[in-house]
């Protein structure tokens, strides 16, 4: 499955789903070099430790992530899986944002090293750049993150918010994402009656409305919660294929 910025929920709720159910998971990562001076050339008599040190010094290099592949390996029978891949195009676009009171968040503009073997060797294998730079799943360094955080409606002053718990610590929904703007908190009320109307029913499928990445999720996340055995879909439509 192929997942960049437009599908990332129903790939994140795929991979939430089955996680738990995977016997082992691989991992891999398509960047824009992966190739750095001799001296980390990794030998074959080289022990760990070594080949730790070599593979470190090519990563602290200027390349950039392009995927992240994850494959969920599912043990159906003895000694037969059922193997679920993400391919995952991730972009580190800029932004701009401004916290509670009103300070502009700010992040240098992402220097990106490219190795020309390795674009060769990406291109020759199909990969889309243009879905790469346009739709990539953006990611920041964590200190970034806790400032851009503090900009979501509703967030806590900061040094108020307790931190949150390993593990999630959904129980209790301190950290799960409420809506805070009336009209998106009737909206959310709305459309959840309307769940628990068809969940009543015992009718087969239902759409919901349109709305923005946000509502989606608090909506994925209190559907869950109230009417666990249903399931919750993201589909392709003819104007926002993915």
């Amino acid at each position: 499955m192929d997942v960049d910025a437009d599908n990332f929920e129903e790939a994140l709720g795929l991979l939430e789903l089955h996680l738990p159910k995977a016997a082992y998971v691989a991992v891999d990562l398509e960047m824009t070099g992966i190739m750095g001076p001799p001296d980390t050339k990794v030998c074959a008599g080289d022990v760990p430790q070594v080949q730790y040190t070599k593979s470190r010094a090519v990563v602290c290099r200027p390349y950039n992530i392009v995927q992240v592949g994850i494959c969920l390996f599912e043990e159906r029978t003895p000694g037969h899986f059922e193997c679920r891949p993400f391919n995952v195009f991730v972009f580190p676009r800029p932004f701009h944002e401004r916290d509670s009171e009103g300070r502009q968040v700010k992040v240098d503009d992402h220097f990106m090293g490219l190795s020309a073997s390795s674009m060769r060797f990406l291109s020759g294998n199909g990969l889309d750049f243009n879905r790469w730079v346009s739709k990539g799943v953006s990611y920041t360094r964590g200190d970034i993150e806790e400032e851009l955080l503090k900009t979501l409606p509703g967030a806590a002053k900061e040094g108020s918010a307790p931190p949150a718990k390993e593990g999630g610590g959904g129980k209790d929904g301190k950290d799960k994402p409420e809506p805070t703007k009336p009209q998106d908190i009737t909206l959310v009320n709305d459309i959840m009656q309307k769940v628990a109307d068809f969940a009543a029913s015992g009718g087969q499928e239902m759409k919901l409305p349109n709305m923005n990445a946000f509502i989606a999720l608090v909506l994925r996340n209190k559907i869950a919660e109230s009417h666990p055995h249903l399931t919750v879909e993201k589909r392709a439509n003819p104007s926002n294929p993915s």
